[in-house]
């Protein structure tokens, strides 16, 4: 795919730029958001946003399109109930998605587990 620049803000928008060209290739919106995080997967294949709604959505890199989310938190359940301000992948482990809230809340996620409803 060659070097993308990926960017969200506070409108609930995220973009993606051509590395060298600057040139817009997509962009999409998260409904009632404000992003306030993002990462890819070290392999590329994957992205993940975080943000106002309390949510982590984990995006297909070549489709666009949310293949899971990690939703609010209910009672008994992993998750959050405040905004999250950090989402980021593991280095060492490409199967591992962490998230940090407002919650004081950090969360572990086993990405083959969070993609198996696939």
């Amino acid at each position: 795919m060659g070097s993308v620049l990926l960017v969200a803000n506070t409108n609930g928008r995220i973009y993606q730029y051509a590395g060298k060209t600057g040139k817009e290739m997509w962009n999409s919106e998260e409904a009632d958001n404000y992003i306030l995080s993002l990462d890819y997967k070290a392999d590329g294949l994957m992205f993940a946003t975080g943000g106002k709604d309390n949510v982590v959505r984990l995006y297909d890199e070549k489709t666009k399109k949310v293949v899971n989310e990690l939703k609010s938190v209910e009672w008994n359940k992993v998750g959050h109930n405040n905004r999250i301000f950090c989402v980021k992948f593991a280095k060492n482990d490409p199967n591992l998605l962490f998230s940090v809230g407002w919650d004081q809340n950090v969360t572990i996620m086993l990405i083959k587990r969070f993609t198996a409803a696939l």
